[in-house]
């Protein structure tokens, strides 16, 4: 007899009054379709990570979860960042198998049962989402998109091409992860980085249901920092590189005052983010601090 795993839906969430019960309906849903299939066990549940929304969100998580057995739901204290929901949403639940999404519903959820029938088929540690195409995406979005995954490969930062956070995970990885205490995550790197045993799932990006994206280009760009500051030692070799090379044209040229100085100034800010990242790892603050939880 198959012995069924048991599945977390990780959900974080940040200011989606707006989309937050039409979010928990449609998994509840897809939930709902996947035990009665006999794809996951009757003790599967999803679980929503407020991360310190400013709105209505933890009201509505609270009035959602008591009408729902299978759904639960952690609050931060303050905002801690997406990578932080995510992490904490696995580390402070117990299933055999995680799998997290977005709460805005454009990583296609309709492909969570594929992820499953991959995870058992193929025996895998980690099916990842991955977009099939970047059609729905502006002009703009899709070559900087392009320019982000081909610069950070160049640095040498070794993660899956259109793979963002959808993705299965079994607890042998979140155990892995556990034993982590970095409070910059890139999670997109470091579960990529073991080389855990994988499938891919591709899915098309839909609309979002409702609402405004919370993921703007600042926070992209942090993203990309935390990334590069955890993964790379590539960019102050670099640095190291045009230093020579300066130098060695300042010598024969006699006359690169400005190019010098702005080049200073980049290893400087350089350095900078180096020197920031270690400060905030030695002071080993909490990844997230969880201000309440619902009752289950």
């Amino acid at each position: 007899m198959e012995v069924l795993p048991k599945l977390a839906l990780i959900v974080p969430c940040y200011n989606e009054e707006e989309i937050i019960k039409e979010s928990a309906e449609k998994l509840l849903s897809i939930l709902k379709d996947l035990t009665k299939n006999s794809a996951v066990a009757q003790d599967s549940y999803i679980c929503f990570v407020d991360d310190g929304s400013a709105d209505n969100t933890w009201n509505l998580l609270q009035d959602i979860s008591i009408e729902n057995s299978c759904i639960k739901a952690i609050r931060f204290a303050c905002n801690f960042g997406h990578q932080n929901a995510i992490m904490a949403g696995m580390c402070e639940n117990s299933a055999d198998i995680y799998i997290t999404l977005d709460c805005d519903m454009q990583d296609d959820p309709n492909k969570i049962f594929e992820m499953i029938q991959k995870y058992k088929e193929n025996n895998v540690d980690v099916v990842y989402g991955v977009r099939s195409s970047r059609e729905t995406d502006s002009f703009l979005k899709r070559i900087t998109a392009q320019m982000f995954y081909r610069f950070c490969s160049f640095l040498g930062i070794k993660s899956l091409y259109d793979h963002a956070d959808y993705r299965l995970v079994t607890d042998k990885v979140v155990n892995v992860l556990r034993a982590h205490k970095e409070f910059n995550l890139y999670l997109r790197a470091l579960i990529y980085k073991y080389s855990f045993k994988y499938d891919i799932v591709y899915y098309t990006r839909l609309k979002r249901i409702g609402g405004t994206p919370k993921y703007n280009f600042i926070k992209s760009f942090n993203l990309a920092i935390n990334g590069i500051t955890s993964f790379s030692q590539r960019p102050v070799r670099i640095i190291l590189f045009l230093s020579i090379i300066t130098f060695i044209i300042s010598l024969v040229i006699r006359s690169e005052i400005f190019f010098v100085g702005g080049l200073n100034l980049f290893a400087i800010y350089i350095v900078g983010e180096y020197l920031f990242a270690n400060s905030v790892e030695i002071k080993n603050r909490p990844k997230y601090v969880i201000s309440e939880k619902t009752d289950k």
